[in-house]
């Protein structure tokens, strides 16, 4: 049985280093995807929670149309 040649041995590191990389950068994607996904959910349930409170607003001068398009 022959022992790996060294240049053998940096290729397989070089691979293993390239995939963890490739790993982390996924799990990045993976976590941004659900913090982004959060954010729009608490946004969107924000607003609809606040609804009344806007439309009956003198101040903002927002109708129910004007809301209509706010919420579309």
């Amino acid at each position: 049985m022959t022992k790996p040649r060294q240049s053998d041995r940096m290729s397989i590191f070089s691979q293993l280093v390239s995939t963890n990389a490739f790993l982390r950068f996924q799990l990045l994607v993976l976590t941004s995807m659900y913090i982004g996904y959060a954010a729009l959910m608490l946004c969107r349930n924000t607003l609809v929670a606040c609804s009344v409170q806007i439309v009956e607003d003198p101040t903002l001068g927002i109708d129910k149309e004007s809301f209509g398009h706010l919420m579309a």
